[in-house]
């Protein structure tokens, strides 16, 4: 009897065993499926985490191109305001001297420097519809007149056929004189008296108007001095 207690205890042991056995297989293989869910889930919150940086990524490239596209725009207008500033507001020193009165708009052009001693050519034109238009040109210096007071009619008959608002321009001759201009300094004037510029005088049938111009005290002509016989085109 006893041996047979001995047995049942035995038999009950390794049943025991057994059961703890599968007990901890079962265990295990839960263990097991709830680490691959958890890596699955991982694996998708990676990906889902990884489109929507795709997604970040597409937007701020799109954004960046608009901005880039923003710039650009921006750039064509700077281009085309500086452009237009560039046009609007550029300057060009010229060659000649223009003053104009008012009403037909009566001009003149002289040169941007009158040389003491020579003769210089001034070009009266007017705009407008009026006709017959006296306008007169002199230079003077000290609120006194040092040339000749030019008095020219721009006639209706120099009117361009196919602008009926325009003349022809008329060509007048003025000569400045060291008379004229040292009448009213000393005789022997130094070179700090001599004056740097002189007015140029406008007057027709609407007003008058006055322009600073320079003045020149070098000779108009150029000498040449050279030990070579002179080249003349007839020769051979």
């Amino acid at each position: 009897m006893l041996e047979d207690d001995d047995d049942d205890d035995d038999d009950d042991d390794d049943d025991d065993d057994d059961d703890d056995d599968d007990e901890d297989e079962y265990d295990s293989d839960e263990k097991d499926d709830d680490d691959s869910d958890d890596d699955d889930d991982a694996a998708e919150d990676d990906d889902e985490t990884a489109a929507a940086t795709d997604d970040d990524d597409d937007d701020n490239d799109n954004d960046n191109d608009d901005d880039d596209d923003d710039d650009d725009d921006d750039d064509d207008d700077d281009d085309a305001s500086v452009g237009r500033t560039n046009e609007t507001q550029g300057r060009r020193v010229p060659l000649y001297k223009q003053i104009s009165v008012k009403g037909n708009y009566q001009y003149v052009l002289a040169p941007n420097v009158i040389r003491l001693e020579n003769e210089e050519t001034l070009i009266v034109g007017i705009f407008g519809n009026g006709k017959n238009q006296n306008v007169k040109v002199y230079f003077e210096y000290m609120n006194s007149r040092i040339s000749e007071r030019n008095e020219t009619t721009i006639l209706d008959a120099g009117k361009i056929v196919s602008e009926p608002y325009i003349f022809h321009p008329v060509e007048v001759k003025v000569k400045v004189t060291a008379d004229d201009l040292f009448k009213d300094i000393d005789a022997s004037p130094k070179f700090r008296d001599r004056p740097k510029s002189i007015k140029l005088v406008c007057n027709g049938t609407y007003g008058t108007q006055v322009r600073d111009i320079a003045l020149s005290y070098t000779p108009g002509y150029l000498i040449v001095q050279t030990d070579k016989p002179l080249y003349n085109p007839t020769q051979t």
